[in-house]
């Protein structure tokens, strides 16, 4: 009985969602009183490439590549 309850009531739930969403009101933009200062930083862009030179020279000169005997 439950189990059929549920489902009676996710079916209605699907059927009526678009009825909700129609119902909606619309949204305005906010108004702007100054534009945003997104200006680009140097910082994270340096740490990322520093990390990305590191981790590149790491995976290139492994010495676990070489051959264990001569």
């Amino acid at each position: 009985m439950l189990k059929n309850f549920v489902v009676s009531a996710a079916a209605a739930a699907l059927a009526l969602s678009p009825i909700a969403a129609q119902a909606a009101p619309a949204r305005t933009a906010a108004p702007m009183a100054e534009e945003e200062n997104l200006a680009g930083g140097f910082l994270l862009p340096a740490v990322i490439a520093i990390g990305l030179i590191i981790v590149l020279y790491l995976a290139i000169d492994s010495e676990e590549d070489l051959p264990i005997s001569a």
